[in-house]
């Protein structure tokens, strides 16, 4: 692995809770190639047909190692936080999804900034079958340069088998 010694004792954990209309997990992570991250998520249902949930998360990379950031000299962080509010909302035989998320990126002294709206609708088949339509819209903000939009669409067919 490059010129450096990853984690000699990966490692990796989480727990979660359920209990009626709350659900909850935490994550810890330490992996062999010099990443830690963590995240935690929560979701409540409402009602029935309206969930909302977020999450909150944070990932450091040590650079000691050749890739996957070779561009940046030895020694230094990149760390990010992100987290993400969203909802669910059942509609007939359909759910129609909205999520925000944000992200920041630090290393040497810059910053990359990513913010991210979606919306969505699924709709059921079958009880393992549904259509998709979403629509996403994202803006990255570079320490230099300009921001660059992009818009996403996507449909499909999701079957579980």
């Amino acid at each position: 692995i490059g010129n450096g010694t990853p984690f000699d004792h990966p490692i990796s954990v989480s727990a979660s809770y359920n209990n009626g209309p709350f659900s909850g997990a935490i994550n810890y992570e330490r992996n062999g190639l010099e990443t830690k991250f963590w995240n935690l998520g929560a979701s409540f249902k409402v009602t029935p047909d309206i969930k909302l949930m977020g999450s909150y998360a944070t990932q450091k990379i040590t650079r000691n190692i050749t890739a996957p950031y070779a561009t940046l000299p030895a020694g230094a962080d990149v760390k990010t936080d992100a987290y993400l509010l969203g909802g669910q909302f059942t509609v007939g035989s359909g759910v129609i999804l909205a999520g925000y998320g944000h992200s920041d990126t630090k290393a040497v002294g810059t910053s990359t900034k990513t913010r991210q709206f979606s919306v969505g609708y699924e709709h059921n088949l079958t009880k393992r079958t549904f259509l998709y339509a979403d629509f996403s819209n994202g803006r990255v903000s570079p320490p230099v340069g300009a921001s660059v939009t992009t818009h996403m669409f996507d449909v499909g067919v999701h079957h579980n088998f």
